[in-house]
């Protein structure tokens, strides 16, 4: 299952390593502070360093970067990530020229993304604006071709390490959250340096920390994973964001669910232990927010806005999803064009006289199913909504045929973002753009990896 990673021996190599650890943190520091061209030396230089000398490990560099979202150019949007993500590609390069490889390998959801693409541009051919559909079909392409980078050098990488590496940056940067949060007394929503997509990338390290805790045979492992995910729960509540705290309970409930008819086929006894305990700190977190009752009251009242979509960001999200449904309407069969639902109230100036509309000009449609409903009419949803039940599939797959206990806990873990990933594109922002189109390309590729990995280990 695991390859192993020449990642240099003695105290030369550990030197290097802790230079590039310092100059990585110092120059997100600056970064997250606006010293953005200092910040960029900083990490520019060890990230050259990194890849050079050892360019399989740069998978993890850009799981650690996928938590800084900061913009460096408006026009065109480019994003700090885009850097890191060519730094990646010419990992790749350099480790094929290394080993001496000739063949890049292709996940079978290429094909899903190549017909998605094909729809996208058509679709912006009837465009009302084509130049706003320039940047929506890069972003898919990005997301295409870093699906494919990692595909190809994740045989180089541990695939448990490097889902372990991303569910520990995630519970760093909750913890940070958590603690401006308390200092704010609860009334502030904190996303740190991630901004607003933290709430999404800590989502999906949830399931994996709970499938770490559930099926990891030593106790206290299984421990050492259990407060990390604590740590993400506070992290979200940092963030005050409902939808993700919705989506870690309900796909949360799934995986213990599974994860109960699994282990009586397997005999995993130890499975059951780690149950109770689960059941006995959720018991225990419920009787200790109270105590906090004053910090999470802000938290609180935004959720009970859910039994009201009158007012609050419920009622600007039906608005929106009200936008979608009436372009896509006018438009079922190629849609307005993409990147063209920010401008809906040009096409149908109707629109304008929506109260709503006054706070949610120029945002996506907060539901990436009705998004590509309303840009890329009825063909592209579909193809949208059939590549991402692809990956949930493969991720099912893993989860249906591999029983042995080494596999459940990044097996167990993967079908839990494939759950994530698949079931929000029709409730939340979405996985095309921006920091999402990256962790969504990492997630889809660790997946296919893992299915190749496991397959021909069986063979």
């Amino acid at each position: 299952m695991e390859i192993s990673v020449n990642t240099g021996h003695g105290r030369l190599g550990l030197f290097l390593v802790s230079i590039i650890i310092i100059f990585l943190v110092l120059g997100t520091v600056l970064i997250v502070t606006d010293k953005m061209i200092a910040g960029l030396v900083c990490m520019v230089i060890p990230a050259i360093v990194l890849t050079v000398s050892h360019p399989r490990l740069a998978p993890y560099f850009y799981v650690f970067c996928v938590f800084i979202t900061r913009p460096l150019n408006a026009s065109p949007p480019i994003l700090f990530i885009d850097l890191v993500a060519i730094l990646l590609i010419g990992a790749l390069v350099l480790d094929h020229l290394v080993n001496c490889r000739t063949v890049i390998g292709l996940p079978a959801i290429y094909k899903y993304y190549l017909g998605l693409l094909l729809i996208m541009i058509m679709s912006a051919v009837f465009a009302y604006d084509f130049t706003r559909s320039i940047n929506p079909i890069l972003r898919v392409s990005i997301q295409l071709i870093m699906i494919i980078v990692i595909y190809n050098i994740i045989p180089a990488i541990k695939i448990k390490r490097i889902l372990e590496f991303y569910f520990w940056v995630a519970v760093v940067h909750a913890i940070y959250n958590s603690l401006f949060f308390f200092l704010s007394a609860g009334t502030m929503r904190v996303f740190g340096s991630a901004g607003v997509y933290f709430d999404d990338l800590a989502m999906l390290a949830v399931p994996i920390g709970l499938a770490w805790f559930i099926w990891q045979e030593s106790g206290r492992k299984s421990l050492v994973y259990g407060f990390g995910t604590v740590g993400l729960i506070f992290g979200l509540l940092a963030t005050q964001s409902r939808g993700p705290m919705l989506t870690i309970g309900w796909v949360g409930a799934v995986i213990v669910v599974w994860s109960i008819f699994r282990a009586r086929r397997i005999r995993a006894a130890f499975v059951s232990r780690r149950l109770k305990s689960l059941l006995t700190a959720g018991l225990m977190m419920l009787l200790i927010l109270p105590v906090f009752s004053d910090i999470f009251s802000q938290v609180g009242g935004r959720y009970a806005e859910l039994g009201d979509p009158s007012r609050g960001t419920i009622w600007l999200r039906l608005s929106l999803w009200r936008t979608s449904l009436i372009t896509f309407i006018n438009n079922p069969l190629t849609g307005i064009g993409p990147g063209n639902y920010r401008i809906a109230e040009e096409l149908y100036p109707f629109l304008k006289f929506d109260p709503a509309r006054l706070y949610v000009g120029g945002l996506s449609a907060h539901n990436l199913f009705l998004h590509y409903l309303a840009e890329t009419g009825i063909f592209g949803a579909l193809c949208l909504t059939t590549l991402f039940y692809k990956h949930f599939r493969t991720a099912l797959g893993l989860l249906s045929k591999f029983n042995d206990r080494k596999t459940q806990p990044i097996v167990m873990a993967l079908f839990g973002v494939g759950l994530i990933i698949f079931f929000t594109i029709f409730y939340l922002d979405g996985w095309m753009w921006g920091q999402n189109s990256y962790v969504a390309a990492f997630f889809i590729a660790v997946t296919a990896g893992t299915a190749r990995e496991i397959n021909s280990n069986q063979e």
